[in-house]
């Protein structure tokens, strides 16, 4: 669970920084994640980022984007905002958390229609704690104003029940030595 932790508290502390500045990120995803042997949690790549306070940019990697940025791919004239990158935290730390991609038995056109139009992916294991699917439930909204932005899900029950923040680094450290 501390790998889950890590990723849903820090991940999000660096989208509220980004999205402060103005920086949609257009590509979050584990491979875009990685840890220090200090601890340190940092985003990555930042070639398909946009600066201001929408886009509509559809550059990034294609599983992990939000309903509206597919819906957008044949347009392009739909603007949308930084939480587009709050869904694509939500399908990594499901991915992180259930060991796979929520759409990968689907071809990438099948997959994109159930992503635009299907339901929201779950958390299916039962292990899972009550908090922890709600936060997954709440970033993975389809209708992208029902979901939180980075700011607020600092404060969501699941965050904000993490063990302090240095303990959590006391963790990845012995992890990683």
């Amino acid at each position: 669970m501390t790998n889950i932790y890590t990723f849903s508290l820090f991940i999000p502390q660096g989208l509220c920084h980004l999205h402060k500045q103005e920086v949609i990120h257009h590509d979050l995803r584990p491979q875009n994640i990685i840890v220090t042997s200090s601890a340190d949690v940092k985003i990555t790549d930042f070639s398909s980022a946009t600066m201001g306070t929408s886009s509509v940019s559809t550059s990034g990697t294609i599983p992990y984007m939000a309903p509206e940025v597919l819906s957008n791919i044949s347009t392009k004239t739909i603007r949308y905002n930084s939480k587009a990158d709050i869904w694509s935290l939500g399908i990594s730390a499901l991915e992180m958390a259930e060991g796979y991609y929520p759409f990968s038995r689907f071809p990438e056109n099948k997959m994109m229609k159930r992503v635009m139009h299907g339901p929201a992916p779950t958390l299916l294991w039962d292990k899972w704690s009550d908090n922890f699917r709600a936060f997954i439930s709440k970033i993975l909204q389809k209708n992208a104003a029902w979901r939180p932005s980075a700011e607020q899900l600092l404060s969501h029950p699941f965050i904000s029940n993490i063990p302090n923040e240095r303990g959590v680094t006391d963790s990845i450290k012995w992890y990683l030595h």
